[in-house]
């Protein structure tokens, strides 16, 4: 490059000096620049811009355009010369995967030579944060949920579309709003104040809000808000991220307003059966009372029919009054009155009564079998009663389901758990039965448990006081094969 004069020319600077003073400031700033003169030369080339294009020093132009591909535009641009004033602008990419903008800008010395500057910025970062900023931006314009944005003060700055959609409003009707243009009244204005502590506070607030659209309709939403924070963690903005539950709190109500029907409804139910179980409870008791005192004070009197008539009587009104009991006890059940009797207890000792029980209950054609495994603890923490009456109502029904063959009551452990069984030959019970053989008040279909009565009642109360009990009843059965009814129950280290 040629050296600088330090004479000036009538106040003007020379095409070298004007050069130099641009190619140090330029050189400053990391961009390229090239001086092109009219006949397609290119005059100067800063270190920038050979960095970016190439050294192309003393040569032409549109050798350097060709290989960027971009030798129409540059040539056009060339037209320019004649037109000091124009100026054009435009992007390309590099083959090493930059992007640059390219501004050309003629300008015409002192002397009247015309001369075209081209200055290339790289702007590829600037690039990738638009690119990035507008994949975010489509984000939250497209986002299902309300996105609004406020400033430090608390006034509308954007919301995205959904939020239109939602409420009604517009961008423009809202920009420099307070979002307290949705209150509708129904939220607590404690609830407002908490927000506000908590997120000028620099914390996230969520919660609910009932709120009011441009139509006058009300809806609910719940809400996330924060604060957006700048490079030195200063609070600039808050956002609102919503979604609208109006649907999900109708159902929330729905199912609430069916739950205290059901609640209504099943304690009128136990109500009414408690009361018709006490009312037909008395004179029950009364006719079996006087068919008894017949049978007792009057069999020399009576002939053979009129015995057999009277203990009819009494075995059918002893069947009734063990339904009512059951009646009763379901009833208590579902009103939740039925209290638990906490004790420490000898696990053997409960065994003992069951094996008391299954001597009462045992028929000759049937074998049973008890079976302790190894490791069972010496006391159990549970309501002895009830586990009882658990296990009675499995044995009474192997009973009754097993004609011959085999009836095993087993005690072992499993886990953290103690499981009692009780395993039969008997005729087993169907898939599509087995699902509803605790429901009570709901028979099986005709014919399939032919013979057998009352299986239902026991096991209904069997699954309620299991879960009372915080146990479990597991059932295995196979028709022609037989059943498996196994009861288990925490067990609480003593």
């Amino acid at each position: 490059m040629e050296e600088v004069s330090a004479e000036k020319n009538d106040g003007y600077l020379s095409s070298v000096e004007y050069v130099s003073l641009v190619e140090m400031i330029l050189k400053v700033t990391g961009t390229g620049l090239a001086i092109i003169d009219s006949d397609y030369n290119l005059k100067f080339l800063n270190e920038s811009w050979k960095e970016t294009c190439g050294d192309y020093r003393g040569k032409k132009c549109y050798e350097y355009l060709r290989k960027l591909d971009k030798i129409c535009d540059g040539c056009n641009a060339l037209n320019m010369l004649d037109n000091d004033k124009a100026c054009i602008s435009e992007e390309f990419i590099h083959h090493h995967s930059k992007t640059y903008e390219v501004v050309r800008q003629p300008f015409e010395m002192h002397d009247g030579e015309k001369l075209l500057a081209e200055v290339y910025m790289d702007i590829t970062e600037r690039k990738k944060a638009e690119e990035k900023a507008f994949a975010m931006s489509s984000v939250v314009e497209q986002s299902p949920s309300s996105i609004v944005i406020t400033d430090t003060c608390g006034k509308i700055e954007y919301v995205n579309s959904k939020f239109t959609e939602l409420t009604g409003y517009t961008m423009e009707e809202v920009k420099g709003n307070n979002p307290n243009i949705l209150k509708s009244g129904e939220t607590h204005p404690d609830v407002y104040k908490i927000l506000w502590d908590t997120i000028t506070e620099g914390m996230e607030w969520r919660g609910e809000f009932h709120n009011k659209k441009k139509n006058g309709e009300f809806y609910w939403e719940f809400a996330s808000i924060s604060p957006l924070r700048d490079l030195n963690g200063h609070i600039t903005h808050f956002l609102a991220i919503k979604e609208d539950i109006t649907d999900r709190k109708k159902m929330e109500e729905e199912l609430r307003l069916a739950k205290n029907h059901a609640e209504v409804v099943n304690r009128l139910k136990s109500q009414i059966l408690s009361s018709i179980s006490h009312e037909l409870r008395t004179p029950m008791n009364s006719i079996l009372g006087i068919s008894k005192l017949l049978i007792n004070k009057s069999s020399d009197n009576l002939n053979e029919k009129q015995i057999k008539g009277l203990s009819m009587i009494n075995e059918s009104g002893e069947k009734l009054l063990s339904y009512i009991d059951h009646i009763l006890e379901i009833a208590r059940l579902e009103a939740e009155k039925t209290e638990l009797i906490l004790e420490i207890f000898s696990l053997e000792e409960m065994i003992a009564d069951i094996e008391g029980f299954i001597r009462h209950i045992k028929k000759d054609n049937i074998s049973f079998i008890i079976t302790r495994d190894k490791g069972l603890p010496v006391s159990i923490f549970s309501d002895r009663k009830k586990i009882i009456q658990i296990l009675v109502n499995f044995l009474s029904n192997s009973v009754k389901f097993t004609s011959s063959g085999k009836i095993e009551f087993k005690v072992s452990m499993k886990d953290e758990a103690v499981l009692f069984s009780v395993q039969d030959t008997g005729t087993g019970i169907s898939s599509e039965n087995l699902n509803c053989i605790f429901e009570d008040f709901k028979y099986f279909d005709k014919g399939q448990l032919s013979g057998y009565k009352g299986i239902k009642r026991g096991l209904t109360i069997s699954k309620k006081l299991s879960i009372l009990l915080q146990g479990d009843i597991i059932v295995e059965s196979e028709p022609g094969t037989g059943s498996t009814f196994s009861f288990i129950i925490p067990y609480f280290k003593i």
